[in-house]
């Protein structure tokens, strides 16, 4: 029986959340798709991970996602919800915590945003990112989900008339969000111990950082940790379909590096059906010989020099939300193919939307954590129609210039 759900907003957050505690070797299964009639507990794991696909839902449908859900988990005697949040505070971040909130009938949520593994830190009920405010990092830019405010009781405040009290002071009106700083490891460790002195554990929110204080938190019983062996000759496949920054940065430092980049063409991500004509041979052909000769192929839907991300700007939003659904539905074709005719031995999934779609195009029927390879880029074991692969995934905001690299030495490691 779970003794805790994590309710994720998209899939690449609900498994570099769930890794940080299968990684201890706590069961731990991981759901995907959004819909109403997915799962939300578990018989056999220790901890159930769902993603409700809620990031970029209008806030009525993302709180009743998520009130549903836990309603329903409390219900089936879960004692423990983390409503796990964007680490850039992406998403219906107010509805959904108002909606954890209300379902678990208690006076206060504890939230607890912050990551400082990956320079996220809450300083006043601020947050900053690279030691600036969320809103003027690559995050304010973002052309489907900017964030436009970085004081964590606005952002709540947008969507919810909840209480919200910062610096983990007490509340005085009721109900409320509590609001925990933390800049280090150390204050997070801290903030796990006074939740478990105040036994506040029924509905916590935050991001993977405070995720890893859980098992210590809740008693979760850990088991022996899996080990992923690696292989001189193993092929790696990275399929990239974020717009951050970051990610860009990555792509152009594969390119630098002389791996083999691929970017896809405004044909080859907005022609309708155009991966499902057959008539692609050339390039699959091509894939197959960069994987042969280098072991390694990168494909992107968007130049890493971002000037195509500069001209999804002048559309307005309904335009960008269409081109977007338009790339992904071509992208995880792509995938599809490429997997059929290509066969790589591990693939790598940057974007949380990204992630979903192909794993959906491609039936994936389950998906378990295994670890970590640098912090947020997680390696899963994916359940196929015609059996399991190896898959490397992470949000397009996580990891340094040499993400690629680093990813690809793991790969080959002996």
């Amino acid at each position: 029986m779970n003794k805790l759900l994590i309710i994720a907003d998209d899939f690449t957050g609900a498994l570099d959340t769930g890794v940080q505690l299968a990684k201890r070797g706590i069961s731990t299964a991981v759901a995907f798709g959004g819909d109403d009639n997915m799962p939300v507990i578990d018989e056999e794991a220790e901890v159930f991970v769902i993603d409700i696909e809620s990031r970029h839902d209008k806030p009525p449908t993302a709180y009743r996602k998520v009130y549903n859900a836990a309603v329903t988990a409390y219900g089936a005697g879960v004692p423990s919800i983390y409503k796990k949040t964007d680490s850039a505070l992406r998403g219906n971040i107010g509805a959904e915590l108002h909606a954890l909130l209300d379902a678990a009938g208690t006076r206060q949520l504890e939230f607890i945003p912050a990551f400082p593994k990956n320079h996220r830190i809450t300083r006043g009920g601020w947050h900053y990112i690279d030691g600036v405010k969320v809103s003027d990092s690559v995050f304010g830019s973002d052309p489907f989900d900017p964030v436009i405010d970085s004081y964590i009781p606005n952002i709540i405040a947008e969507e919810s008339d909840v209480h919200v009290t910062t610096g983990g002071a007490k509340a005085e009106e009721y109900p409320a969000v509590r609001v925990h700083d933390a800049e280090t490891e150390e204050d997070l460790s801290k903030i796990a111990g006074l939740l478990s002195k105040e036994r506040s554990t029924r509905a916590i929110a935050g991001c993977a950082g405070f995720a890893e204080y859980l098992p210590e938190l809740l008693k979760l019983d850990k088991g022996k940790e899996h080990i992923v062996r690696g292989g001189k000759d193993r092929t790696l496949l990275v399929i990239s379909g974020s717009l951050n920054d970051i990610t860009l940065r990555q792509i152009r430092a594969a390119r630098e590096r002389g791996y083999p980049v691929i970017s896809l063409s405004d044909e080859q991500t907005q022609g309708e059906n155009y991966w499902r004509e057959g008539k692609h041979s050339e390039f699959f052909d091509l894939v197959k010989e960069s994987l042969k000769s280098d072991g390694i192929v990168v494909i992107e839907s968007l130049g890493s020099q971002g000037n195509e991300k500069d001209t999804l700007m002048d559309f307005d939003s309904g335009e960008r939300e269409e081109k977007r659904q338009m790339t992904m539905e071509n992208i995880s074709d792509m995938a599809a193919e490429a997997m059929r005719k290509v066969r790589p031995d591990v693939l790598a999934v940057f974007g949380g939307d990204t992630l979903v779609s192909i794993m959906n195009r491609l039936k994936c029927s389950t998906i378990a954590p295994i670890g970590e390879i640098t912090s947020g880029v997680v390696i899963s074991k994916a359940t196929l129609p015609d059996g399991d692969i190896l898959l490397i995934s992470k949000s397009g905001g996580f990891g340094g210039e040499d993400t690629v690299k680093e990813i690809f030495d793991y790969v080959r490691r002996p």
